[in-house]
């Protein structure tokens, strides 16, 4: 046989080998390509749930601190009504001892 004809013979074959693994090449860059986007997707949603526990975090210790700002101002009122009646007392022994 001639070169020509076998290489005319073979060449369909060799030229869908290469298609097929041009097709089968671009499959695996698109699986790629997908799996990337899931790691992605996951890790978005992973930040996001660390921002929302950080969130119900936050709020938690600003509730906490508005009621120790709270228990303090009760406390330097009725700090400051224990000074007045030592005063008041105060004055009431020196009345009675003057």
């Amino acid at each position: 046989m001639n070169t020509f004809v076998i290489i005319i013979k073979i060449l369909p074959w060799v030229l869908s080998g290469i298609g097929g693994a041009g097709i089968w090449l671009s499959i695996k860059k698109i699986k790629g390509f997908i799996v990337k986007i899931k790691l992605r997707d996951e890790s978005i949603k992973n930040l996001k749930d660390v921002v929302l526990s950080q969130g119900e975090e936050i709020a938690k210790q600003t509730a906490l601190i508005k009621e120790m700002v709270s228990v303090q101002k009760k406390y330097e009122k009725l700090q400051g009504k224990i000074k007045g009646a030592r005063s008041a007392t105060k004055i009431m022994e020196d009345l009675h001892n003057g």
